[in-house]
C-alpha cells in the first residue's frame, strides 16, 4: 500500500504514517482498536479467505496467501473494481488516526502486480491439485 496525506506535513512522511498504520492496526492491537482492527482482517480473512503471511515497513506491504484459484479470482475482482482499496481506507484510515496524526486526509493506495496475480493464476491452473500449495500475493 502506499498513500497520499494532505495536508502535506514536513512533520511526517508518508512512510511514516504508513508505518503508524501498520504498528496500530497490523503489528499490534489495542483492545480500543478492535473494531476497525478486525473489520480489515475479517475482510481479507473471512470474505476472501486468504491468510495474513506478514506486515512490513516499506510503503506497508501485506503479504497474503491465496489457497484456491477462486480466491485469487475474488482478491482481483476485489483489487481491480476499487473494493480492495475502499475496505483498506475505510478500517485503516479512521477518524482516531487522523486526529492522532494531525492530518485531515490520507487516501491508500493499494497495488497487485498483475504479474504476481497472473504468475499465481498460471500455477494454479497448470496444476489443478495446486488448493494444497500457496500462493503468496503481495498487496
Amino acid at each position: 500500500m502506499d498513500c497520499d496525506i494532505f495536508p502535506p506535513n514536513a512533520n511526517d512522511t508518508t512512510q511514516q504514517v504508513l508505518n503508524n498504520i501498520a504498528i496500530r492496526y497490523l503489528l499490534f492491537i489495542p483492545p480500543s482498536t478492535g473494531e476497525e482492527f478486525n473489520g480489515f482482517l475479517s475482510y481479507l480473512q473471512k470474505v476472501r479467505e486468504t491468510l495474513i503471511v506478514s506486515v512490513e515497513q516499506g510503503s506497508l506491504i501485506i503479504i497474503l496467501e491465496c489457497r484456491s484459484l477462486q480466491i485469487l479470482e475474488g482478491l482481483w475482482k476485489d483489487y481491480c473494481s476499487g473494493y480492495l482499496n475502499e475496505m483498506a481506507q475505510k478500517y485503516l484510515v479512521t477518524n482516531d488516526f487522523l486526529q492522532e496524526s494531525g492530518l485531515l486526509e490520507v487516501k491508500l493506495i493499494t497495488t497487485i502486480l498483475e504479474e504476481d496475480y497472473r504468475a499465481c493464476r498460471d500455477c494454479f491452473l497448470q496444476f489443478p491439485a495446486a488448493g494444497e500449495l500457496i500462493f503468496d500475493v503481495l498487496l
